[in-house]
């Protein structure tokens, strides 16, 4: 091994884990500590799991603090990115792993379909009832056709020409003020009337 060239890692994991790689830029002595490092982290994978799938009726759950998106039904597998807080996200499966709940969910996406979907713990979550559904951040949708203001403030509606869809807008909340929401589309925010936002539905 040439300790002045990048080292790749693969790894495959029993079970379902997809074939990735880990790279090392680190040059000298220190790549070995590096690898060491690594080697002990894929010991677990190396063991397989068993995964226990249960009957659930769980539709939706409220994420309330952001947490991690995980590539498999253990902590620190693959890392898919972050649930920001206030998401409502969609249950597909729920299973038991080593005495601990996760659900396979989607988190809301507004850009390209990519690492949308994987596991979360249920201790992360919440459910979604009735008096969570205000503190909604995404996602929402706003009416079709509902007058959209792209100015910095509310006082500034008054003199804005406002921009109209005829269908609904998938999007997420930044702020509520007096009655008005700032959503964000397509890196850009506008402000709405908060009567015309469309928040997921409680089971």
């Amino acid at each position: 091994m040439h300790l002045d060239e990048e080292v790749y890692v693969f790894m495959s994991i029993y079970y379902f884990m997809p074939i990735g790689i880990y790279r090392v830029f680190k040059h000298g002595a220190g790549v070995e500590q590096e690898l060491s490092v690594k080697e002990k982290e894929l010991e677990k994978f190396k063991k397989g799991i068993t995964i226990n799938y249960e009957s659930s009726a769980i539709k939706r759950r409220f994420v309330e603090k952001e947490i991690d998106l995980w590539g498999l039904p253990i902590e620190n597998s693959i890392n898919l990115g972050k649930v920001y807080a206030f998401t409502v996200i969609e249950v597909f499966d729920m299973v038991e792993v080593d005495g601990v709940t996760w659900f396979y969910v989607s988190r809301p996406n507004f850009a390209e379909p990519v690492n949308y979907k994987g596991w979360i713990k249920e201790e992360d979550t919440v459910p979604y009832t009735a008096d969570k559904v205000k503190l909604v951040k995404r996602p929402v949708h706003v009416k079709a056709n509902t007058p959209l203001y792209y100015c910095d403030s509310i006082s500034d509606i008054d003199k804005t020409e406002p921009q109209k869809y005829d269908y609904q807008i998938h999007c997420s909340i930044s702020e509520i003020k007096d009655g008005y929401a700032l959503i964000d589309l397509g890196g850009s925010s506008y402000w709405v009337k908060e009567r015309a936002v469309i928040y997921p539905e409680v089971d």
